[in-house]
This record gives C-alpha cells, sequence and structure tokens, in this order.
C-alpha cells in the first residue's frame, strides 16, 4: 500500500531531493554511499538532485543540541 502511494506521488509531478554532506568530516566515507546513490537515482528518473558539499552544509545548524559551532575541516 505504502508503495502505491509513494510511486504515485513520484510519478505525478517533478520532485527535488538533495543530500547534505558535513565539511567537518576529513573525507568522505562508505556511509555517505547510500544517500548519494539514492540521489543518482531520483535524477535519473527526471527529478532534480542537489548535493550539497562544503561549508553551507556545516552552518545550517546542529540537529544534535550542541550550543558551539562545529570547528570547519581543512
Amino acid at each position: 500500500m505504502l508503495l502505491e502511494i509513494l510511486g504515485a506521488a513520484l510519478e505525478s509531478k517533478r520532485h527535488v531531493a538533495y543530500v547534505g554532506i558535513d565539511p567537518t568530516a576529513g573525507s568522505l566515507h562508505i556511509g555517505h554511499l547510500i544517500p548519494l546513490m539514492c540521489l543518482l537515482h531520483f535524477k535519473l528518473r527526471g527529478h532534480g538532485a542537489i548535493p550539497l558539499l562544503g561549508g553551507a552544509t556545516g552552518r545550517v545548524g546542529d540537529p544534535s543540541g550542541r550550543l558551539t559551532e562545529r570547528q570547519l575541516a581543512d
């Protein structure tokens, strides 16, 4: 049932998805692969895809509740 609803919603119009990568990480790792592959499949099926890599994703906010700003990686 859920798959039919999701399929109908995706086929009804063009959608846009994004994936943001944390700039404080030292490098990309295997944990980034699944979201990026999903973004690729989304794009291959005619939807919009926005990969966000870099400093802007670190300035959006920290969902962990910390009050200090994260240090950007060099």
